[in-house]
Formats: C-alpha cells, sequence, structure tokens
C-alpha cells in the first residue's frame, strides 16, 4: 500500500519538475531515479529499467558523463540489472559506477567503497573471477582501510540482507 502511494507520488512529482525545469533537467533525472527505485521494490522491473535509463540520459548530457549522482543511477540499474540475472550488464554498470566514484572522491572514500561493494555483491551472486564480499574487505584492508570503514561496509551488507535483498540475489544467482 505505501509502495502505491510512493510511486503516485513520485510520478505527480515528475510531471511538475517536468513542467517547472523542463524534461532534461537534473532534477527530473532525480525523480526519475527515485521513481526506478521504488518500481524495483515493487517488481516492476520493466518499468524501474526505463526510469532508470532515462535518469542516466538525462544525467550524462545534464551533469556530464563523471557526475557522482550519474554513478548513483548506474549503481541502480546496475543491481536491477544483477536482480534480473543479466550479470554481464550489471558488472559493466557497476564497474562504470565505481570508476566514476573513485575519480571524483579517491580510492578509499566510503562512497567509491560503496560502489566496490555493489560490484562485489553480484560478483558472490555469480562467483565470477573468486571474487567475494570477503575478498573485497580484506584487499581493503591490506591497502591499509580503516577498520571503522570495513566495519561501516559490513554494517551495510548485513542491512540488506535484512532488508531482502540478500534473499532475493541468492535466488537469482542459484535459479
Amino acid at each position: 500500500q505505501r509502495l502505491e502511494e510512493a510511486e503516485a507520488l513520485s510520478r505527480q512529482s515528475l510531471s511538475i519538475r517536468r513542467k517547472a525545469y523542463g524534461p532534461e533537467h537534473p532534477e527530473v533525472a532525480v525523480t526519475l531515479n527515485n521513481l526506478g527505485c521504488i518500481l524495483r521494490r515493487r517488481g516492476n522491473f520493466a518499468g524501474a529499467e526505463v526510469s532508470f535509463q532515462e535518469a542516466i540520459g538525462i544525467a550524462e548530457t545534464s551533469m556530464g558523463p563523471n557526475h557522482p549522482k550519474l554513478s548513483n543511477f548506474l549503481g541502480n540499474l546496475g543491481m536491477l540489472e544483477a536482480e534480473r540475472r543479466r550479470f554481464s550488464a550489471a558488472e559493466t554498470l557497476l564497474t562504470r559506477s565505481e570508476d566514476i566514484m573513485e575519480r571524483n572522491y579517491g580510492p578509499f572514500d566510503s562512497r567509491t567503497l560503496m560502489s566496490r561493494l555493489q560490484l562485489a555483491q553480484v560478483y558472490q551472486m555469480v562467483a565470477v573471477n573468486g571474487e567475494s564480499v570477503g575478498v573485497v574487505l580484506a584487499l581493503f584492508a591490506a591497502q591499509g582501510q580503516a577498520a571503522s570503514d570495513i566495519i561501516g561496509l559490513h554494517k551495510y551488507l548485513v542491512q540488506r540482507r535484512s532488508d531482502g535483498d540478500g534473499e532475493r540475489f541468492q535466488a537469482a544467482a542459484t535459479a
């Protein structure tokens, strides 16, 4: 019920922002991304994909190809693709997202690490190149990453699992 209301409000907001700012404004991209997140949670993967792709197109044009918000939009589409078992597309999107974050914030900033964690989650789903979240966290530690940041990453993973994402991804990887 609440997601249905959120979708209706998001669509209303999108309409208002398109009229107020024009169809290619960064605020329209943000609203499309938010709508995509809602649609994904509701199980409307096709609708979410369209929203994320439109947000990415607008962001690339209006914000540039290396903007952090674009990275967030790419990450959301990448995780959707992983959930749909489109692992190659997910890897491409998440690698680009990580690259953007690293260019903007450096290799050990928490935002860059969160992008890496998304990529690690996809690798763990399909056991590509022997990567796993544990391996990635060990690499962070070996590179001198602060223990508090590693603990933060671990807490994030636990939260994702408790939100049900871990179960859905595990089911997708083994189906």
